[in-house]
């Protein structure tokens, strides 16, 4: 239902620190959460303090002002608040093409990272471990298996629960950031708040 971002980025050292903090709606045993990066990354979880002290030091403060010029009868009404527009089955006996460079627990999550020689590899072998693809997740992911990117495929731990979402954060070899904005549009509620940070 919603997404912030902080990216902090080191030239020298030639890496990204990606930290991910999402809000999710449904059922806890329906979430899942596949992440694409350009190379193998290091996970470990985040803070939730991180977001909040960005967004109070920069989310924008308004100040109203008023001014008599003497001839006004009345005053004017108040604004109206106006709003902002954002704008395959598969046979379970088939062997797929892919490449599993890790698997751990990171705090509340159950982690796989993995590549693919082919979109129908990675959907195909998501949908064999159980994940439940939105219908245009091939076609969203095709872009990012082409570049040759590793996928962090999560879900919760079997004794956890939507209390227990944590930020991920995501360290890795890369020379700037880049927001995975495709698959989060075919995975999100319509109009889905995004919020990135870069440091």
């Amino acid at each position: 239902a919603a997404e912030r971002i902080v990216f902090g980025l080191d030239p020298e050292a030639g890496e990204v620190e990606m930290h991910v903090q999402i809000t999710y709606t449904g059922p806890s045993e329906d979430f899942a959460w596949i992440v694409p990066v350009p190379a193998q990354p290091e996970l470990f979880v985040s803070t939730a303090a991180l977001f909040t002290r960005l967004a109070l030091a920069t989310q924008p403060t308004f100040q109203l002002n008023r001014r008599d010029d003497g001839n006004c009868v009345d005053d004017p009404p108040p604004p109206s608040a106006g709003s902002v527009d954002a704008a395959g089955s598969y046979d379970e006996t088939t062997t797929w093409d892919v490449t599993v460079s890790a698997q751990q627990v990171v705090g509340p999550y159950e982690t796989v990272t993995l590549s693919a020689q082919s979109v129908e590899d990675l959907v195909g072998w998501l949908r064999d471990q159980g994940y439940d693809l939105p219908p245009r997740c091939e076609e969203v992911a095709r872009p990012y298996v082409a570049e040759g990117a590793a996928f962090v495929a999560l879900r919760l731990g079997k004794d956890k629960d939507l209390g227990d979402l944590a930020p991920l954060a995501l360290r890795y070899r890369a020379d700037r950031a880049v927001v995975p904005g495709q698959l989060t549009a075919v995975a999100a509620t319509p109009d889905v708040r995004m919020e990135a940070y870069v440091l």
